[in-house]
């Protein structure tokens, strides 16, 4: 057996989860993960025209936090969002969520999740768009966030990747920045921090907030006093002049969850070994001096499936010119950029990337693969049906009790 997420599933979740009471959405991750590219979801088996069986291809489970089967999503979502960005630098900033935080956010993910894009949004919005004094930009600029919730070694690290045009469109002409740069750091933090601080003691009075068991109202008020005088993390990075790059990056937290296969190094019957990365020794971003890490599986799986989003919840959101009620905007800004209309939803469908077509782009494939016997084309598919497991288990039971009553008839020689 390989060293995936798959078989670290396989070979340990159904204990871990007889031992805990898990949310549901953590049970279907887990059966999606297990069950991906085998016989249970399905396939299709591939011919030649002699009827020569080159391959059987299980389907894949789709789930987004699955590692091994999001290849083809990622590159769809990068090339989609290469259309609706446009052509001018844009800045990384990141927004993050205070340590001292984390336990309310275990209890209440969803809300405060909400909180942090509210927040970030909104700081940007008022400083560059609304701002009375118009110190800094006065023009709508383009705005991508994406929620990233762990840190390399799979710790709880929620926090916001943003892509933001470093200009924007006033309602006649694109504006580039006023100064040396298009907004200080600093004004951004305070204004960030400010706004999560008076959001969260807000959402604290309400009853869907959840507490940690014995703290009080009072005390996340206390909380979230020191936490304003202290200095955040946020910071804006250097430009992007290409956005490819920073585009895969961010599409990361969206598929493919916080572990790749890759990184695993080591599996057996208790713990898991996995390499990671650490800030420190690999910085903007380099993978040189890796780190370990070994856990229990009971361990591991508490860490890992911290990450797994609630179905339905949007990582990755728009606003400002990218969102999608300002497709008049974003036009007008992409001519003044030189750049065509974005396309429509009609256009976008008929460039839809279909497998092949993929597989030609990230491989040497051939156009139409070969039989290995005959060397004819490859291109009769028979579809495989999934396999329901209570049918499969009832199968194997017959089969069994059938194999014994032979041997007691004495229709054969050995036990089964």
């Amino acid at each position: 057996m390989k060293n995936t997420l798959q078989s670290v599933f396989q070979l340990g979740f159904k204990d871990y989860a007889s031992k805990h009471k898990l949310p549901l959405h953590y049970h279907k991750a887990a059966d999606h993960i297990m069950s991906c590219r085998t016989a249970i979801l399905g396939g299709h088996s591939v011919y030649c025209k002699n009827n020569h069986l080159d391959g059987v291809w299980y389907n894949s489970c789709k789930h987004r936090s699955c590692p091994q089967c999001n290849g083809i999503g990622i590159y769809r979502w990068v090339e989609k969002q290469k259309e609706r960005l446009l052509n001018c630098n844009h800045l990384h900033i990141v927004f993050p969520l205070p340590h001292e935080y984390h336990e309310y956010w275990h209890l209440n993910v969803t809300l405060i999740n909400n909180l942090m894009f509210q927040a970030a949004k909104e700081s940007l919005m008022e400083l560059l768009v609304k701002d009375p004094e118009k110190k800094y930009l006065d023009a709508l600029p383009g705005i991508m966030m994406a929620l990233h919730t762990w840190g390399r070694n799979l710790s709880t690290h929620p926090h916001i990747h943003c892509m933001l045009t470093e200009g924007g469109f006033n309602g006649q002409k694109w504006v580039g920045k006023k100064g040396s740069v298009l907004l200080p750091a600093k004004v951004l933090r305070a204004k960030y921090q400010g706004k999560l601080n008076a959001l969260i003691r807000a959402a604290s009075k309400k009853k869907n907030w959840h507490h940690p068991e014995g703290k009080s109202i009072q005390q996340l008020i206390n909380l979230s006093n020191k936490l304003g005088r202290k200095k955040w993390h946020v910071y804006i990075k250097e430009h992007f002049n290409y956005i490819g790059p920073l585009l895969k990056y961010l599409v990361n937290y969206m598929c493919g969850g916080p572990l790749k296969n890759t990184q695993i190094t080591a599996v057996n019957t208790h713990q898991v070994t996995f390499k990671y990365y650490p800030h420190k020794k690999n910085p903007d971003g380099k993978k040189d001096n890796a780190a370990y890490r070994t856990e229990s599986f009971d361990q591991f799986f508490k860490l890992y499936l911290q990450h797994i989003p609630q179905p339905g919840k949007i990582l990755i959101r728009h606003y400002g010119l990218y969102a999608n009620t300002s497709g008049k905007h974003l036009n007008a800004a992409r001519s003044q950029l030189g750049q065509p209309p974005k396309p429509t939803k009609e256009e976008t469908k008929e460039k839809f990337l279909s497998w092949s077509d993929y597989l030609k782009k990230i491989s040497d494939a051939i156009e139409k693969p070969l039989c290995k016997k005959c060397k004819e084309p490859l291109d009769v598919y028979k579809e495989l049906p999934r396999v329901n497991i209570k049918d499969l288990i009832r199968g194997q039971l017959e089969k069994l009790t059938n194999s014994r009553l032979k041997y007691l008839h004495g229709e054969c020689h050995a036990p089964p």
